[in-house]
């Protein structure tokens, strides 16, 4: 028995019909159109393009339609109806933004057709066309390919890929070590080392990682795990890592600006927050970055009651981190540009501190210095 599609949208005033086959000897054209997830169609992007599109694949339809060479781009556009929808130009950005993400391994996509099957990059976009319309505006006539896209962040996957971790059990090690003495540190809580509740055993894995490289240790008097002398030094490195994190690139988070003819402002309360991009063109494991942050400010104190349970999840190490790769994302040179502007203002933010340090200083020592006024 074949299973019923995933989607099945339609538009209000839509009927339902039988699919005929179509002939793709015989077409003029071909309807693209687009939507995310459970997004209405009324809210779908579309775009009429040529007829060559259905006799290619899916990947390289999509790869075609959402191009990031500027090229490609404009030959889209110039397909766009904007009387139709003068909102295509940023729905189009958008779409090309997240299928640039999907080719940089920031996350995954699934594909599905409009009341049909899942689909792969292979398929022959052909074999998904439509001539009846039960979820499309545009013209009869014109074959419709209808998609549906299911976007996935995948940050650990995405660490892993570039290099900053050699596999994904590596870093899942690390990250469950470093919640569980997180937990241990600020909450107080205790694990023994023979625990009864199953849960408190699945975290033995991770307790073991940490004794290993001398952090925790069996207290003999208690059974449970005590933090030793050298796992406070761990956390303490730990916070001065992060802090200094907070001191170089903080300023990222609020970062305005047009072209790197132009001003970068920081802190104005309209900027992007490009931390995630600045601490990977400065070198840095953009997923350290982000989960040593989430420790500092307590973010993953909200989790104190069910902790144990969601860090044996990779899903929940993937929903925390997504801002790892749930991101703005700007084209290098603007990138190099905007750093070396806030380095710039770091240096004089901290010229201009030491000038005020140095003038509290000298008013101080006149006040000491100063008699009683007759």
């Amino acid at each position: 028995m074949e299973a019923s599609p995933r989607y099945a949208k339609r538009l209000s005033d839509a009927g339902a019909s039988d699919v005929p086959r179509v002939d793709l000897t015989a077409i003029s054209a071909v309807e693209l159109q687009v939507t995310l997830g459970d997004m209405d169609l009324e809210d779908a992007f579309r775009v009429t393009l040529p007829p060559s599109y259905a006799r290619t694949s899916l990947g390289e339809l999509l790869d075609r339609a959402f191009s990031e060479d500027e090229a490609g781009q404009r030959h889209v556009r110039a397909s766009f109806d904007l009387r139709e929808n003068p909102d295509l130009p940023e729905m189009y950005e958008a779409l090309v933004d997240v299928f640039s993400g999907w080719r940089g391994g920031r996350f995954s996509l699934r594909l599905f057709v409009n009341h049909g099957p899942e689909v792969g990059r292979s398929d022959a976009v052909g074999g998904h066309l439509r001539n009846d319309r039960p979820g499309a505006k545009g013209a009869a006539g014109v074959p419709l390919l209808d998609l549906i896209i299911e976007q996935r962040y995948t940050p650990l996957d995405y660490a892993v890929r570039r290099g900053f971790w050699p596999g994904k059990q590596q870093l899942l090690d690390w990250l469950r070590a470093s919640t569980l003495l997180y937990f241990l540190d600020k909450h107080e809580l205790e694990l023994r080392a023979e625990p009864a509740a199953e849960l408190d055993r699945r975290l033995l894995p991770a307790a073991e990682y940490l004794r290993d490289m001398g952090a925790l240790r069996p207290s003999t008097p208690t059974g449970s795990f005590e933090i030793t002398i050298e796992g406070r030094q761990v956390l303490a490195d730990l916070i001065a890592e992060t802090e200094s994190y907070l001191d170089l690139y903080d300023i990222y988070r609020d970062a305005r600006f047009r072209d790197r003819s132009g001003p970068v402002e920081f802190g104005t309360g309209h900027g992007e927050d490009l931390r995630v991009q600045v601490y990977e063109a400065e070198g840095l494991d953009p997923l350290r970055v982000v989960f040593l942050l989430l420790l500092y400010n307590g973010t993953l104190d909200s989790y104190e009651s069910d902790w144990r349970e969601a860090i044996q999840r990779e899903e929940f190490y993937d929903e925390t981190l997504a801002p790892v790769v749930d991101r703005p994302e700007v084209e290098g040179a603007m990138m190099d540009s905007i750093i070396e502007s806030g380095l710039t203002y770091l240096a004089e933010r901290d010229e201009e501190s030491a000038a005020v340090a140095r003038r509290r200083e000298l008013l101080a020592r006149a006040r000491a210095n100063q008699g009683p006024i007759p």
